[in-house]
């Protein structure tokens, strides 16, 4: 299996009042994301189905560490037989959203909405390549509160707990 960017992923999020209408122009992909396994220490092995505006699907299995802004990630491209033999083992911890791929200068923000459960939480997520590069990042003015450290926030909490309260 081809491993993807293996590495560190260094990334702040931030809650979004409402989806912008700047999405309207931007590439977007709907995401289907379970989880095989969630461990004590925030571990966590991860499927995503994603079918991209262009009708490309792309299927991925997901190992990251627990951690908040900083966290390692191992990415691998699996087939969509792989994919669906153990779809099933991630049932009662799944959650489906919209992303947006917006640029902001250099950098990529990914806005995801929310559906079914989940409907009407909206987060973006911004990348950086180092953790002074992500302290010292300018908000963006339509940005809300950052919950990068707000354990309620992370994917695989939302796939279990469901919305935050």
């Amino acid at each position: 299996m081809p491993i993807m960017a293996a590495g560190e992923e260094i990334e702040r999020k931030f809650l979004i009042d409402g989806v912008p209408a700047m999405v309207a122009y931007c590439p977007s992909s709907r995401i289907f994301q379970g989880y095989v396994r969630i461990e004590s220490d925030g571990t966590e092995e991860r499927l995503r189905k994603e079918v991209y505006s262009d009708g490309t699907i792309e299927f991925t299995r997901t190992i990251k560490s627990g951690g908040d802004m900083v966290r390692k990630e191992v990415p691998v491209v699996i087939t969509e037989e792989e994919f669906e033999r153990d779809w099933g083992r991630t049932e009662g911890r799944v959650l489906e959203k919209t992303r947006y791929r917006i640029h902001d200068g250099d950098k990529k923000i990914e806005l995801d909405v929310y559906a079914s459960s989940l409907l009407g939480l909206v987060v973006a997520e911004v990348e950086f390549t180092s953790s002074s590069e992500a302290k010292g990042y300018v908000v963006p003015a339509w940005f809300g509160k950052d919950v990068t450290e707000d354990k309620r926030y992370k994917n695989k909490r939302l796939a279990v707990d469901g919305f935050p309260r």
